[in-house]
């Protein structure tokens, strides 16, 4: 595996349900029976299955649920009160997944699939331009990504960023004022972020993404929890789609990806608060500006990737 200059935080499955913005720290990955037991303080009847198969246009295909378990502490190492978590009244302990397919992930029409580079950075390219390593352009101008792409995974863009996220990993890319544009940093493998044998995880061998939970086990990232309502009642879960790194002073970029889900008529059902975490049965209090851990009008996060 690559990454490259893993960096510690900085601050800027439960019965109750929680809403809202936290930071969390990363216990493990795909816990077996007996670490789960530990991680929760439970007794479980069986060990929990994250190997599976499902059918896509009449093929069977191999998936993999990647999922991290992660915890929400109420103060840091240093014992200082972390200000995201202010609304919880004990450690929160639950888990975040993400489902990888063994196939590569198409448009619709299948005229363009998607590409990931050793930066984690990904764009959409025609099957073309994959086959003769074409960066894209887009009408804003060229993709950012290098010419050494493959093509991504079904699920894989998710959790790679939630991969920088958790290590803290410095963007390959800096805007200079001056002329601008944007340029690539002085030692870009200090920004290297990729699994060397993805497709192992498919087989059940998760020891590349065990060893990735053991470089930095204090280190803390910003997750929003919603709540999902379904036939069997209200869940909730984590917003896998876009997690940020603890230094980060705005929910933009989540929020952003929310909205553009909601106006295409996904997340139905689902019921968003964005404001700190706390208990869902509380009542929804709007946070004054000045007590966020972090600035409400910042712009955007700068690694959104165009769409296809």
């Amino acid at each position: 595996m690559a990454f490259g200059k893993v960096q510690k935080s900085t601050n800027s499955g439960e019965s109750t349900k929680y809403i809202g913005l936290g930071s969390f720290k990363v216990a493990g990955v795909n816990m077996n029976k007996t670490q789960l037991e530990s991680f929760y303080g439970t007794t479980l009847e069986k060990d929990p299955a994250y190997l599976t198969e499902r059918e896509v246009d009449d093929k069977k295909v191999s998936t993999a649920r990647i999922t991290f378990y992660i915890e929400a502490p109420l103060v840091d190492e240093d014992g200082k009160i972390i200000k995201e978590n202010v609304g919880l009244t004990e450690s929160l302990k639950t888990n975040i997944s993400f489902f990888l397919e063994n196939r590569y992930n198409y448009n619709k029409d299948k005229t363009k699939v998607q590409i990931i580079d050793k930066y984690a950075r990904t764009a959409w390219a025609t099957v073309e331009q994959v086959k003769n390593k074409q960066v894209p352009v887009y009408s804003n101008g060229s993709a950012n990504i290098a010419t050494d792409y493959r093509p991504a995974l079904v699920g894989e863009e998710s959790l790679m960023q939630f991969l920088v996220a958790y290590l803290n990993i410095a963007p390959v890319m800096r805007f200079n004022d001056t002329t601008q544009q944007w340029t690539m940093t002085e030692n870009p493998e200090n920004s290297e972020c990729q699994l060397d044998n993805i497709k192992d995880l498919f087989k059940g061998n998760f020891k590349e993404l065990e060893e990735v939970c053991k470089l930095l086990p204090e280190n803390r990232m910003k997750i929003l929890f919603y709540i999902k309502d379904t036939d069997k009642g209200q869940f909730s879960q984590a917003y896998e789609r876009v997690v940020l790194k603890n230094s980060a002073r705005t929910m933009n970029a989540i929020e952003k990806d929310v909205k553009s889900r909601q106006e295409a008529g996904g997340l139905q059902n689902c019921t968003f608060d964005f404001n700190l975490i706390h208990k869902f049965e509380d009542t929804i209090k709007e946070t004054p500006a000045d007590e966020l851990p972090f600035e409400v009008n910042d712009a955007a996060m700068p690694w959104d990737t165009p769409a296809a």
